[in-house]
């Protein structure tokens, strides 16, 4: 398996090339011979979006998180030291 950033020209624009092949669902799935392999490959291909979205969302999350971490807001007025 491999992924490659495909474009990357500006900060608010990026394209990632994913490439599956069949020795990598072979990897995952042993028990699968080729033919089988070609078919989840294909019913990947099929739901791609479903697939990537299903990766790339919580990522985005995980990453908007540590770098932009929520501060907690206190509804308490703040003690001020006399």
């Amino acid at each position: 398996m491999k992924a490659e950033i495909s474009s990357y020209k500006k900060l608010d624009h990026l394209e990632l090339s994913i490439s599956i092949e069949l020795e990598d669902v072979q990897t995952i799935l042993p028990e699968l011979d080729s033919w089988s392999c070609e078919h989840v490959i294909a019913m990947i291909a099929r739901n791609h979006k479903e697939v990537l979205y299903a990766g790339i969302l919580p990522t985005i999350e995980k990453y908007g998180k540590e770098l932009f971490p929520r501060t907690e807001v206190s509804s308490q007025t703040p003690e001020i030291s006399e």
